[in-house]
């Protein structure tokens, strides 16, 4: 399946397709707040303007843990992901 997002201007992400083997339902912690949005191949990210970093969609891609701060910003291909934090350095 495919799913595809967007970020409203109210900071909140909307999903819509076929989300048999994509993800789909937008998680609460990305449901208002965000500034940036990222697709990999399986899961989304989202940037919040606190500079956490909201992860869903498939178990096995990404991080264990997104950064909880500092973010400004995020990129997802494939099953990997990247965070640059406010200092310059890479996640």
């Amino acid at each position: 399946g495919y799913v595809s997002a967007a970020l409203r201007r109210d900071g909140s992400v909307v999903t819509w397709g076929n989300g048999s083997s994509s993800p789909g339902t937008v998680p609460v912690a990305a449901q208002s707040g965000v500034v940036a949005i990222a697709a990999g191949r399986h899961h989304f990210l989202a940037l919040k303007f606190t500079g956490e970093v909201v992860q869903w969609g498939s178990s096995g891609s990404g991080v264990e843990s997104p950064p909880k701060s500092g973010v400004v910003g995020i990129s997802a291909a494939g099953g990997q992901n990247v965070a640059l934090r406010a200092d310059g350095s890479l996640v």
